[in-house]
Parts: C-alpha cells; sequence; structure tokens
C-alpha cells in the first residue's frame, strides 16, 4: 500500500509519527491516560520505520493463508492493532458525562 511513494514514504510517517508525539506531549492528560496502548503504539510504528530505513520496507513475516490471501503482516502490526483495541476499550468503559 502507498508503494508508488517510495523513497519518500518513510520519510512521510517519520514526519507523522514524530508529529503525533510532539502533539500527545502538548496533550499531557490524554498521554498520562493513555500512555502503555501509545507506548506500544509508537514502539511499533517506529519499528515499521527502522524497517524501511534498513531494508527499504516492512519485513513482513507471517503469511496467513486460510481461506483468503491477503493476510500478510508482521509483530509491529499486531502490536499496533492491540494498542488501538486497548484505547477502544479504555474508551468505552469510561463512565460517560451526563447533559
Amino acid at each position: 500500500m502507498l508503494s508508488f511513494l517510495d523513497e519518500y514514504l518513510k520519510y512521510i510517517q517519520l514526519f507523522l509519527v514524530s508529529g503525533l508525539g510532539v502533539y500527545l506531549l502538548s496533550e499531557r492528560a490524554l498521554l498520562h491516560k493513555y500512555a502503555l496502548p501509545i507506548g506500544i503504539i509508537a514502539g511499533a510504528a517506529f519499528s515499521n520505520i527502522y524497517d524501511r530505513f534498513l531494508h527499504g520496507g516492512v519485513v513482513d513475516y507471517f503469511f496467513w493463508h486460510y481461506g483468503f490471501e491477503f493476510a500478510v503482516f508482521n509483530f509491529a502490526d499486531v502490536m499496533i492493532d492491540l494498542g488501538v483495541v486497548i484505547i477502544l476499550w479504555r474508551s468505552w468503559r469510561e463512565p460517560k458525562c451526563a447533559q
């Protein structure tokens, strides 16, 4: 996906992840509330960026082929999904304010 960006993709991703980090540093309450999942997502994102700089692309090593042929991913992808699930779960569990 987005392979047409070729060499520029790693710099775009680095800029986006770094920009998100700067934003989260300015939103200390949000960063504190979701520190663990944000850390998991950031670590996985930087791992994918590191792969792009080192290998020229993200190294996918798990090919799940059971009834379909599109599920190829790496551990960082799984960790990004896990971080998002934790954020969603925590946000659904928190009490809603009455309006």
